[in-house]
């Protein structure tokens, strides 16, 4: 996040060297517009990618680029407003922006998790399909039950992931149970 902070700031140096004092304000636009920037670009390139794969027969790469698409729009935008938010606490030192970094960390880890249980969810119904797979489809309970299975590892997963991230020591949840 530091290295980011510091080439935002040696990106901008001309711009704020007019706006004095209050130049952490014109860091701030800049990196919600980088945001923006990408939020846009990856938008364009996934939809254009997801167009081309749409034409090949594996129900691998549809599930994949359909399950990224949002919740990489939304890691985009948690990291920088995360980013314009360290920029910020930074200056002011606000209590209330000491909260970033566990905040992007936890929602980075939900993401994660959100995009792992989309793929799943994808791939599970790409199995069902019978016009996806050359061959004859899986079995429904099969594909069903191991869906389940799974979702539950990763929502299990996630949440241990950010209780270990908060600070929580997780050795004693796993060994009680």
């Amino acid at each position: 996040m530091q290295e980011l902070l510091a080439l935002i700031e040696s990106r901008t140096a001309g711009i704020t060297a007019w706006a004095g004092e209050n130049r952490w304000i014109v860091q701030v636009f800049f990196v919600v517009l980088a945001a923006l920037l990408a939020s846009y670009l990856q938008k364009r390139l996934l939809a254009a990618a997801y167009r081309r794969l749409q034409q090949t027969r594996t129900p691998w790469d549809d599930a994949l680029l359909a399950a990224l698409q949002r919740p990489l729009t939304v890691l985009i935008w948690i990291i920088g407003i995360a980013a314009a938010a360290d920029i910020v606490y930074q200056e002011t030192q606000a209590p209330l922006f000491s909260f970033v970094d566990p905040v992007r960390d936890v929602s980075v880890i939900a993401v994660v998790t959100w995009f792992l249980l989309r793929l799943i969810r994808n791939v599970e119904q790409n199995l069902l399909r019978p016009e996806v797979l050359e061959e004859k489809p899986y079995d429904r309970t099969t594909i069903d039950a191991l869906g389940k299975i799974l979702r539950a590892s990763v929502i299990i997963t996630g949440v241990l992931v950010a209780m270990q991230t908060l600070g929580y020591s997780i050795s004693g949840v796993l060994a009680f149970g």
